[in-house]
């Protein structure tokens, strides 16, 4: 699922995969929260983002995940919840939880900040508030 943040060529991705990327496996699965950067700017913006990676971190309450392919122009930085079944439909009411609870964090933390990547001082972002699923 595609949900607007705030920003062309910024969107966050709710993820339930069969393929566990911790793993490296279809043994066990992962539900994933994304925010993917995906415009000619990306690794510029990218770039941007990580020189502020420990206060992000710090801001969102745990590591993230930092994607930037060398020979791709889409970024992702992301958290998941692996080694999980998604087989088991009665757990689907706590992994839906536990994504919409990551989503809001991510545009809590992403929304503002995305909407501020290559401005100038001169111009600062406006301090809009920043909804939630």
């Amino acid at each position: 699922m595609n949900i607007a943040i705030g920003r062309t060529g910024f969107k966050l991705l709710a993820i339930c995969s069969l393929f566990d990327t911790q793993s490296g496996n279809y043994d066990s699965n992962e539900v994933r929260a994304e925010v993917e950067l995906n415009d000619d700017n990306a690794k510029d913006y990218f770039s941007q983002l990580i020189a502020e990676r420990g206060i992000i971190e710090q801001q969102f309450g745990s590591s993230l995940s930092w994607y930037n392919p060398e020979n791709k122009r889409v970024c992702r930085i992301s958290t998941s919840l692996s080694g999980i079944d998604l087989h088991d439909r009665a757990k689907w009411p706590q992994y839906l939880e536990w994504l919409v609870t990551q989503l809001n964090q991510l545009r809590a933390v992403f929304g503002n900040r995305v909407r501020s990547l290559g401005t100038s001082s001169a111009n600062p972002p406006s301090s809009l508030p920043v909804d939630t699923f």
